[in-house]
């Protein structure tokens, strides 16, 4: 599992993000059922004042495969983790990779 929590994060793994965002927008194909990923990596980043602060974990098999991610907000108001969005790659489904997502995400 990679776990992406910060700006520092986000530039030191763009490639294997950049591979999530594929897997993202193909699980996701319907842009009024999806936010725009850049958006959410400014949530990551600390970059939206007022904001969630996002996480986005991600499970990747040893060829550099993004097989799945979570993306989550943490309302630190309230202590509350909301998981907003779940996606594992058609080739990869019914491998356990989303119960590994949640589990160790």
């Amino acid at each position: 599992m990679i776990l992406i929590c910060d700006r520092t994060d986000i530039e030191q793994k763009r490639e294997l993000i950049e591979r999530f965002r594929e897997v993202y927008e193909n699980g996701f194909p319907d842009d009024d059922e999806r936010e725009d990923f850049d958006s959410i990596l400014q949530r990551v980043a600390g970059e939206v004042p007022g904001q969630p602060h996002s996480v986005i974990v991600m499970s990747k098999d040893r060829k550099v495969k993004v097989g799945g991610g979570l993306i989550a907000d943490w309302y630190a108001d309230s202590r509350a983790l909301h998981l907003t969005y779940l996606i594992v790659d058609p080739d990869v489904r019914k491998k356990g990779v989303g119960g590994k997502l949640i589990d160790k995400g």
